[in-house]
């Protein structure tokens, strides 16, 4: 729906609402739209001279919706062709379905890495905000930073000889440091990093962890002395506990998670992104045959542990 905003105002008339604090619909509500702003909440608003009125008397009028973890440039399934398009190309892609979020009412996206060698994320983020494109806010951490052999190393999808440059793994705390401090460099709003293994990378496996303790307490570290926080891509019930302990934002999936670990979680204010609809997806695709014979071959073996850990998360 598009609303004619800016004065002298729009009223929007609303059967009922959700302020994405309260447990319950909170009743009718009036919302007074002026200069691209809502100026008032009530159960009933002044109406300015000649302000437009939509009934939406049937509907419930809810926040924007926020997703906390996208790739709008990066497509797990179709990875290994996908990361040959172009840094435009990708782009573009991703302001479709940037556009495809906010049309379903998601206000915010956080894009958690795009395995490109340019910024392209960084770039459609400016955009948006500058009032270049039309989109949802966007949160962004540029790349994964992650060791040789792991999730955020996709160089192994191709034979060694094409040294393709989609991936820039850091084995050393001096490496590591580079890498956090160029994408502070270059305008990334978050940190994101691999600690285990991944179901869509080959080589790797999500119940082992990647990096040691003092590599992943560096990267912290340096994060936080630039100000910028920190999410894990993380499987292992020990890479949930190594990521907390140096000092996580938010853990992303936890697919393996523990009780032990969710408590660590709670005590440490770390927040946890568990993509149970991502799941659902994935052993969908499992179960009709569209997944790699690797990625099936750690789904299956895993399935079960996933949805017990989300069952607990929640």
């Amino acid at each position: 729906m598009t609303v004619a905003l800016g004065d002298p105002g729009t009223v929007i008339v609303c059967g009922d609402h959700f302020d994405g604090h309260a447990d319950s619909l909170g009743g009718p509500i009036e919302i007074l739209v002026r200069d691209e702003r809502i100026a008032e909440l009530a159960p009933s608003v002044p109406r300015p001279p000649r302000a437009r009125e939509i009934d939406l008397a049937g509907h419930t009028v809810t926040p924007g919706f926020i997703d906390c973890h996208v790739h709008l440039t990066m497509d797990a399934s179709q990875l290994s062709t996908q990361l040959l398009d172009s840094t435009a190309t990708k782009a573009l892609v991703g302001l479709r379905l940037a556009n495809d979020y906010l049309d379903r009412g998601f206000t915010t996206l956080r894009d958690l890495g795009s395995a490109d060698p340019e910024w392209p994320t960084i770039d459609l983020r400016n955009a948006i905000a500058a009032g270049t494109v039309t989109g949802p806010r966007l949160d962004v951490a540029a790349h994964l930073i992650g060791s040789t052999g792991s999730h955020a190393d996709v160089d192994s999808l191709y034979a060694p000889r094409w040294h393709l440059p989609v991936s820039d793994p850091a084995d050393d705390p001096a490496a590591i440091r580079r890498r956090v401090r160029r994408e502070h460099k270059y305008g990334s709003d978050w940190i994101k990093t691999t600690n285990t293994g991944g179901y869509f990378s080959p080589g790797d496996d999500p119940a082992r962890v990647t990096w040691f303790d003092h590599e992943m307490q560096v990267l912290c570290d340096t994060a936080a002395q630039l100000g910028l926080p920190v999410a894990v891509h993380t499987g292992a019930a020990q890479g949930c506990k190594q990521a907390i302990a140096c000092g996580a934002r938010s853990l992303e999936h936890a697919y393996l998670i523990d009780d032990e670990a969710i408590a660590m979680a709670e005590d440490a204010g770390t927040f946890i992104v568990p993509t149970m609809q991502m799941t659902a997806e994935d052993l969908q695709a499992l179960h009709e045959g569209r997944l790699t014979p690797y990625t099936a071959a750690k789904i299956e073996r895993d399935a079960e542990q996933i949805l017990d850990a989300q069952r607990r998360i929640c």
